[in-house]
């Protein structure tokens, strides 16, 4: 009997390593999915890129629980239209050179995982009609 018990803990155990990541859904309803090394926000026609950031922000700070303070650095150097997808990191040495957003100061391609989530509209549903 044990090792039928054993036997079916270790298939459990690797149907959970097989089974592929959920990608994790921002306030502004963008997907995103990856380490904090290398993450995805996917593209949609009718975002900006204070959309990408704020996912961004959102995703470093509620899902991957690093700190505010943390900088987060685009690493994709083209559009997300162009390649269907929004990567960033929490590694400098991966930033594309700059955020993609008109900022005032320097443009390292990055910025704390605050700022970004700042980025995020503000919507008060219970005044709109």
């Amino acid at each position: 009997m044990p090792r039928i018990v054993t036997a079916i803990a270790a298939l459990g155990l690797a149907g959970l390593c097989a089974t592929p990541s959920l990608a994790w859904l921002a306030p502004n309803q963008l997907r995103v999915d990856g380490p904090a090394e290398d993450f995805t926000v996917d593209y949609r026609p009718s975002n900006t890129m204070d959309d990408y950031w704020c996912a961004a922000g959102e995703y470093t700070i509620n899902h991957l629980h690093l700190h505010p303070t943390t900088r987060i650095y685009r690493t994709t150097g083209s559009s997300p239209r162009a390649i269907g997808e929004m990567r960033f990191s929490v590694l400098a040495d991966r930033a594309s050179g700059d955020t993609g957003v008109v900022s005032i100061g320097r443009d390292d391609g990055g910025f704390t995982a605050a700022h970004a989530q700042a980025m995020c509209e503000l919507t008060w549903p219970l005044l709109i009609d």
